[in-house]
């Protein structure tokens, strides 16, 4: 398997283990030096994000996302797509629809999330 179809296995995997609330599976797609930003502008570290999803303060209930481009730059893949969600955000009914920026670094055989940045459409 070659990286990019690495990546867009990896990023369907990780918001299945979302869904699934299996935050252990999640971490394994992870960089420990993750930056993940939200549609807020919210920012969390790996643990902090983690620590959220433990405490249920986001319950992803359904997740539809497009991939639309995959670029490989050097060590990194960046991943351009769509994100529609339907979550729990602290008890209260939410719905999500972003364009997203996952950068994803290369590792012997594997990807790890980086970085992801979301940015709402209006």
């Amino acid at each position: 398997m070659n990286y990019i179809e690495m990546v867009k296995k990896a990023e369907q995997d990780r918001f299945q283990a979302l869904i699934d609330q299996d935050y252990t599976a999640f971490q394994k797609f992870c960089d420990p030096a993750l930056t993940y930003v939200h549609s807020s502008a919210r920012v969390d570290t790996l643990q902090s994000y983690i620590d959220k999803l433990e405490n249920q303060f986001y319950i992803y209930q359904a997740i539809d996302y497009k991939i639309e481009n995959v670029v490989e730059y050097s060590d990194s893949l960046l991943v351009f797509a769509v994100f529609e969600a339907s979550l729990l955000l602290q008890g209260s009914p939410m719905q999500l629809k972003n364009r997203t920026l996952s950068v994803w670094n290369k590792t012997t055989n594997a990807v790890k999330l980086f970085a992801y940045q979301p940015t709402p459409i209006k």
